[in-house]
């Protein structure tokens, strides 16, 4: 669990106050991350050098729309998330910045689906859930669950490690 004093909103709390976030893997929440990670990119000069970033800005600018197109465009150019630079933030990424925020994308993405799996393992709910699962797909009785539910390693880890090289200033080099 991520202790929610560390969201902006949530400042303010006493030191007892441990809540389970659920907007951790929400739309809003998961392009709030991405924004914020490509506005401190930029402002460190790494990304879209020369370009007026104000649209993106804009809190809640990006949602999970934007993530999805970047992760679904199998494009060996990226023409997808292209657009989606160009539509939402008037922005003309080259090649190599479209293949930073994708990899970007992909960890936040990860990151999310982690702490939504982990929330259910360690919530006990992992035989509802599987049952949930069962119902709303039509499995038959006794045939094999085609999703499972595990225990997550540590969801936080990837996080941690993208700070860190941030502020290492680390270069993607994929």
């Amino acid at each position: 669990m991520e202790d929610c004093r560390n969201i902006p909103k949530m400042q303010g709390l006493s030191d007892d106050a441990k809540v389970v976030i659920n907007t951790e893997y929400a739309g809003l929440y998961i392009g709030q991350m991405l924004r914020l990670v490509l506005i401190t990119l930029f402002e460190e000069g790494k990304l879209f050098k020369g370009q007026d970033i104000s649209r993106l800005r804009r809190e809640h600018a990006v949602d999970a729309t934007f993530l999805s197109i970047a992760e679904l465009d199998s494009s060996e150019v990226l023409r997808d998330l292209r657009e989606e630079f160009e539509e939402n933030f008037s922005l003309s990424p080259n090649l190599e910045e479209h293949k930073i925020c994708r990899y970007l994308i992909s960890l936040i993405i990860m990151r999310a689906a982690r702490l939504y799996a982990c929330g259910i393992a360690a919530s006990g709910f992992k035989s509802r859930a599987s049952k949930a699962l069962r119902e709303t797909f039509d499995w038959l009785p006794g045939e094999l669950d085609l999703i499972s539910l595990n225990p997550s390693e540590d969801g936080s880890g990837v996080g941690a490690a993208l700070a860190a090289a941030l502020a290492l200033g680390t270069e993607y080099k994929g």
